[in-house]
């Protein structure tokens, strides 16, 4: 069979098997992502004077609380 992309009746590109499994989220990927979203969210908040109580972010079916986003936890 031939691996390479296809076009399907839409026109649009179908990757191969081997693209697609290396484009699924994995969770230290998810995980990173979140890291940069609440460190950009925590220097915006306390940059015009907020403070957080309580963060939680949810990526891909993975749920990251605070503890899991602070740089050098644990999970």
């Amino acid at each position: 069979m031939d691996r390479r992309d296809i076009t399907n009746q839409h026109g649009a590109k179908v990757p191969t098997e081997t693209k697609a499994i290396r484009h699924i989220e994995t969770e230290e990927k998810a995980l990173a992502d979140a890291r940069k979203l609440y460190g950009i969210f925590v220097r915006a908040c306390g940059l015009v004077g907020f403070r957080l109580n309580t963060v939680k972010i949810e990526r891909s079916g993975y749920k990251f609380t605070e503890k899991d986003l602070q740089k050098g936890a644990k999970t």
